[in-house]
């Protein structure tokens, strides 16, 4: 929970109310891998926070293929924001990739916490922003970028995803087939000896 708290700390200081608040209502889950937090038609109730592991976020087209959206590792917040924001059931699962601790809070916790400890509106504020910067730079990639920029911005933006994730979810995330990102693993890797 310190980690949190510290983390939050570091967007914005939260008076020392907010902190035992916080520490109050927080609840904790361990979840194994392979088990759901989030299946389309449920309403995302939680906000959580990642102590360590590793999810995906993912949909399904009409044609029955998966689509990886977003992946969440330790240090990230993590919910669906439109199910969750507008209290609407999600179109999206939320999987666990490997074993993974959260800590989490309610959605009516949060407004609570929103109403009550005026800073943590900035911290929630930089927090949706840098998120939705995020997912503009992850959805410009793919209609912008060549299947090479877009795993190099994951090669930058996240390496250790590349060792800890199956290569259909990558590959799937930057919206390219496992052969294509075999490939660009291949001529990365040969770039690299060569120079």
């Amino acid at each position: 929970m310190e980690q949190l708290i510290a983390f939050l700390s570091t967007i914005y200081p939260l008076s020392g109310g907010c902190k035992d608040h916080l520490r109050k209502i927080r609840k904790q889950r361990h979840l194994r891998k392979g088990e759901y937090i989030l299946r389309p038609s449920q309403t995302d109730r939680y906000m959580s926070y990642v102590e360590k592991g590793l999810l995906r976020a993912y949909y399904i087209k009409k044609n029955g293929k998966e689509v990886t959206a977003w992946f969440m590792t330790s240090g990230d917040v993590i919910t669906d924001v439109s199910s969750f924001y507008d209290q609407v059931p999600s179109s999206k699962y939320i999987q666990v990739l490997d074993d993974t601790d959260l800590y989490y809070i309610t959605f009516s916790e949060l407004e609570f916490i929103y109403d009550n400890f005026i800073e943590f509106n900035r911290v929630g504020r930089v927090l949706i922003t840098n998120y939705y910067k995020l997912w503009d730079k992850i959805h410009a990639g793919t209609l912008m970028q060549s299947a090479l920029e877009r795993y190099e911005w994951l090669l930058e933006h996240d390496p250790n995803l590349i060792l800890r994730v199956h290569a259909k979810y990558i590959a799937s995330f930057l919206g390219i087939t496992e052969v294509t990102l075999s490939k660009l693993k291949h001529k990365i890797a040969t770039h690299k000896s060569v120079a």
